[in-house]
């Protein structure tokens, strides 16, 4: 309602140019008994049912992120093109009214079908995977150390085995038969994560990773602070860089992510002080007399 409450409704605005295409993709949609209801993606989450279906099942539902924050825009980017393709056949413009949590639950469809075609709840699951075993975040050598490893597929499986049997033998466990099929790893998955954690837990996250990357493992180390400042992939792009600042000394901060081919528009600089372009924005950019700024400057206008 805030739109019409300025005078810039559809109604309104196609009185100026009728062909106007307008989005308006507020958190509950125009219509309807929530429609002015108040809230951001934190609220939402919860109102659409994703904090249902995240976190582990023996602890209260988790919010993570606004999620509805970043399925609503390419949803609605889909329907102005939609729009413009419209308005480019038939010359006439369109109002899309687009509701936030709407586009959100799209992406719950599996839940949705689950509840109406087998009368079943999506719960949360941590986690674990219903296509992959062994699949989780695994406890490491050191404090607090991580890694991640997906089994997905037998030659994933065949690639796990190898890695932990040439770093440890391991090869008991591993050669079990209750493990050597999908279905079998999933009906003793409890099992299953604590072999693979008793190994994990003899290496570092990089020995893990690279052990079974190694052999076609989908495996990831969980970086943390010190990981993303000393990792190689960022060292070769210098997207970490150390500046010498006039206030606060050395310091280390990320360039943009984007590289052109011209490589004078990616040079970083450093951050300026307080008013140190002011003078420059004046002058040069806004036009204004050397004399007009001195005299502002003298009454104090400017930091």
């Amino acid at each position: 309602g805030a739109m019409d409450n300025w005078g810039l409704g559809y109604d309104a605005l196609t009185q100026l140019n009728e062909d106007i295409i307008m989005l308006s993709m507020s958190s509950m949609g125009q219509t309807g008994p929530y429609a002015h209801y108040h809230g951001l993606g934190f609220h939402l989450q919860g109102f659409c049912g994703f904090c249902h279906v995240t976190g582990f099942p023996d602890r209260d539902p988790f919010g993570a992120i606004p999620y509805t924050d970043f399925t609503g825009p390419p949803l609605a980017l889909s329907a102005v093109m939609g729009a413009l393709d419209r308005r480019r056949r038939t010359g006439k413009g369109l109002f899309i009214d687009m509701s936030q949590v709407e586009a959100a639950v799209d992406f719950l469809g599996p839940a949705v079908l689950n509840y109406t075609a087998n009368g079943q709840e999506t719960n949360r699951v941590g986690n674990a995977s219903s296509r992959a075993a062994p699949h989780g975040a695994y406890a490491c050598k050191g404090n607090d150390r991580w890694c991640v490893i997906a089994v997905f597929s037998d030659a994933h499986w065949h690639g796990f085995r190898d890695g932990i049997g040439s770093s440890l033998n391991q090869e008991a466990w591993a050669q079990e038969a209750r493990f050597q099929t999908m279905l079998g790893r999933l009906e003793h998955i409890d099992d299953l994560n604590a072999h693979v954690e008793a190994w994990t837990r003899e290496h570092t996250p990089e020995e893990v990773m690279e052990t079974l990357q190694a052999r076609g493992v989908p495996a990831g180390m969980v970086e943390d602070g010190k990981d993303l400042a000393e990792d190689r992939q960022f060292a070769h792009r210098a997207f970490f860089q150390h500046f010498e600042h006039v206030e606060i000394g050395d310091y280390m901060t990320r360039r943009s992510p984007a590289l052109f081919s011209d490589a004078d528009s990616s040079v970083p600089r450093v951050a300026p002080i307080l008013g140190q372009n002011t003078e420059y924005v004046c002058t040069e950019l806004l036009g204004m007399a050397d004399d007009e700024w001195i005299a502002l400057m003298e009454k104090g206008v400017f930091v």
